[in-house]
Protein backbone atom coordinates (compact mmCIF):
# COMPACT_ATOMS: atom_id res chain seq x y z
CA UNK A 1 0.00 0.00 0.00
CA UNK A 2 1.44 3.40 -1.14
CA UNK A 3 1.35 6.49 0.83
CA UNK A 4 -0.62 9.46 0.26
CA UNK A 5 1.42 11.92 -1.95
CA UNK A 6 2.79 15.05 0.21
CA UNK A 7 0.18 18.07 -0.35
CA UNK A 8 1.43 21.06 -2.22
CA UNK A 9 0.70 24.12 -0.03
CA UNK A 10 2.93 26.61 -2.11
CA UNK A 11 3.73 27.60 -5.95
CA UNK A 12 7.07 29.61 -5.98
CA UNK A 13 7.70 30.99 -9.47
CA UNK A 14 11.03 32.06 -9.99
CA UNK A 15 11.69 33.97 -13.33
CA UNK A 16 15.47 33.93 -14.77
CA UNK A 17 17.70 36.06 -16.68
CA UNK A 18 18.51 34.06 -19.94
CA UNK A 19 20.12 35.01 -22.62
CA UNK A 20 17.02 35.44 -24.83
CA UNK A 21 14.71 37.24 -21.96
CA UNK A 22 13.32 36.20 -18.64
CA UNK A 23 11.68 32.93 -18.30
CA UNK A 24 9.81 31.58 -15.22
CA UNK A 25 10.39 27.84 -13.81
CA UNK A 26 7.00 26.57 -11.28
CA UNK A 27 8.43 24.74 -7.95
CA UNK A 28 5.90 23.15 -5.85
CA UNK A 29 6.63 23.72 -1.96
CA UNK A 30 4.71 22.46 1.52
CA UNK A 31 6.99 24.66 3.41
CA UNK A 32 8.09 28.32 2.49
CA UNK A 33 11.53 27.07 4.30
CA UNK A 34 12.08 25.31 0.97
CA UNK A 35 12.56 27.90 -1.39
CA UNK A 36 16.03 28.68 0.34
CA UNK A 37 17.19 25.15 -0.99
CA UNK A 38 15.92 26.09 -4.61
CA UNK A 39 17.77 29.24 -4.52
CA UNK A 40 20.81 28.00 -3.46
CA UNK A 41 20.61 24.73 -5.63
CA UNK A 42 19.72 26.74 -8.46
CA UNK A 43 21.12 28.85 -11.57
CA UNK A 44 23.38 32.13 -9.57
CA UNK A 45 20.45 34.04 -7.46
CA UNK A 46 21.97 36.87 -9.32
CA UNK A 47 19.96 35.59 -12.32
CA UNK A 48 17.20 36.16 -10.49
CA UNK A 49 14.50 39.01 -11.47
CA UNK A 50 11.53 38.41 -8.86
CA UNK A 51 10.03 35.01 -6.83
CA UNK A 52 6.44 35.29 -6.63
CA UNK A 53 4.68 33.17 -4.07
CA UNK A 54 1.22 31.74 -4.39
CA UNK A 55 -0.87 29.25 -2.48
CA UNK A 56 -1.80 26.43 -4.39
CA UNK A 57 -5.22 26.78 -6.08
CA UNK A 58 -5.74 23.09 -5.91
CA UNK A 59 -4.91 22.46 -2.87
CA UNK A 60 -7.80 20.45 -0.83
CA UNK A 61 -8.39 23.38 1.90
CA UNK A 62 -11.52 25.45 2.03
CA UNK A 63 -11.01 29.00 0.92
CA UNK A 64 -11.17 31.08 4.58
CA UNK A 65 -11.36 34.55 5.92
CA UNK A 66 -9.44 36.33 8.51
CA UNK A 67 -12.09 36.54 10.96
CA UNK A 68 -12.78 33.04 10.43
CA UNK A 69 -9.36 31.51 10.62
CA UNK A 70 -8.86 33.92 13.53
CA UNK A 71 -11.60 31.29 15.12
CA UNK A 72 -9.75 28.28 14.75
Amino acid sequence: MSAAPKPIRWIATITYHVESGLTEVDHALEELFEIHDLVEAGPSWDCIEQITLRLNPRRPQPQLTIEQAEQL
